[in-house]
């Protein structure tokens, strides 16, 4: 990587991390170009060299989250689509929240998290094709969210090895049972 490649790296990194820090006390609407480059250290012309708005920074950061849990998913996705919901395979992921937690309080918010997981699920959908039926998936990828979700918000009050052996069991136990009871697609309700 060339200097030039790595200062514009670092730059956007220093961009993204002030907004993520701003949005632990501030509402995303209320946060300004100004007081965003102020946080970073970063001039309001270097901003707009790489940035058009606010929102494109909440975006990138998105998209790096976004690819990180996509990468994961297609290195464990195994023939029955069970792997990640393997209790190691989740601590992991699991462990990149803890991690990345101001990334997260942000992205499951009040504010982005509908938005967010909705774009997950999109992807999680699309991206992978699963075994299951849209509305089976829909339901795992929501209620996983869901669940992690109130986790961080919680401040992670439970241990990440007893959070994952939990959601492992209930996926594996009720995705049988609605695979079962309906395997429903998503043409098939109007």
């Amino acid at each position: 990587m060339t200097s030039h490649n790595r200062r514009i790296s670092y730059t956007k990194q220093s961009l993204q991390t002030a907004l993520i820090d701003l949005m632990q006390t501030e509402r995303f609407d209320d946060i300004t170009v100004k007081q965003l480059c102020v946080t970073a250290n970063v001039n309001r012309s270097t901003f707009y060299a790489h940035y058009h708005n606010l929102l494109e920074v909440i975006t990138d950061v998105e998209q790096q989250v976004r690819t990180y849990l996509m990468d994961s998913l297609i290195t464990v996705q195994g023939e029955d689509g069970l792997s990640f919901y393997e209790s190691s395979v989740l601590e992991e992921f699991l462990l990149y929240i803890k991690d990345n937690l101001k990334i997260f309080k942000v992205l499951l918010g009040d504010e982005s998290f509908f938005y967010f997981t909705t774009d997950i699920t999109e992807c999680v959908i699309n991206g992978l094709q699963p075994k299951h039926s849209f509305y089976t998936t829909m339901y795992f990828v929501c209620g996983f969210f869901g669940l992690i979700r109130y986790w961080v918000m919680a401040g992670l009050p439970d241990k990440i090895a007893d959070i994952s052996k939990q959601l492992s069991k209930i996926y594996l136990s009720k995705v049988h049972s609605a695979e079962i009871a309906s395997d429903i697609q998503k043409t098939d309700i109007i």
